[in-house]
């Protein structure tokens, strides 16, 4: 049975249990956004303390979050792991028993964050872990062609930037990335 099948088999509500223990009919789930490590600027959080968005204090700071989740047992489900984190929490989870799958799609900006999934080894099997996107599953077809407003407006930019494309470094004016 897939943890999520079991998972769905034993949930109840969080709030109806009455004992800190896994029993034969209860699952926790937790789920966390624990920011980027990439993404924790002073000049974007300026009412945090720096000391606080520190890469190093950040993760001690996780880690202690997530220590009464392991006590329970609960299936962890983290958002915005970083490749930073990563290994930390890989470690963590494995000195308490616990796989921690990753999947890491995001860009070199925010290193590449993407989500993570723990649980206790003791209590659920790994029968299947796949870690694509859904938008990897997903046949996209063809780019579509430009119509003619989208022609003329190009047209139209071009025109109206050469002057500034003249004097700034052509890395400025690269195309974004294209999902097709």
């Amino acid at each position: 049975m897939s943890l999520l099948k079991q998972a769905s088999r034993l949930a109840s509500s969080r709030a109806s249990s009455t004992s800190p223990t896994m029993t034969d009919h209860t699952a926790w789930v937790t789920s966390y956004n624990i920011l980027s490590s990439h993404l924790c600027e002073p000049s974007h959080f300026q009412a945090c303390e720096t000391e606080h968005l520190n890469q190093r204090n950040r993760i001690k700071k996780i880690l202690a979050k997530l220590t009464p989740e392991i006590e329970k047992k609960s299936i962890i489900c983290l958002q915005e792991v970083s490749r930073t984190y990563a290994g930390d929490l890989h470690v963590y989870f494995a000195e308490r028993g616990y796989h921690f799958v990753t999947g890491l799609y995001g860009r070199k900006f925010n290193d590449f964050m993407g989500v993570g999934t723990a649980w206790p080894v003791d209590e659920y099997e790994s029968l299947n872990v796949n870690t694509k996107k859904l938008a990897d599953t997903v046949k996209w077809g063809k780019e579509p062609e430009p119509g003619l407003v989208y022609n003329s407006c190009t047209r139209v930019l071009s025109l109206a930037t050469w002057p500034l494309r003249q004097v700034t470094p052509k890395s400025f004016w690269s195309p974004p990335d294209d999902p097709w």
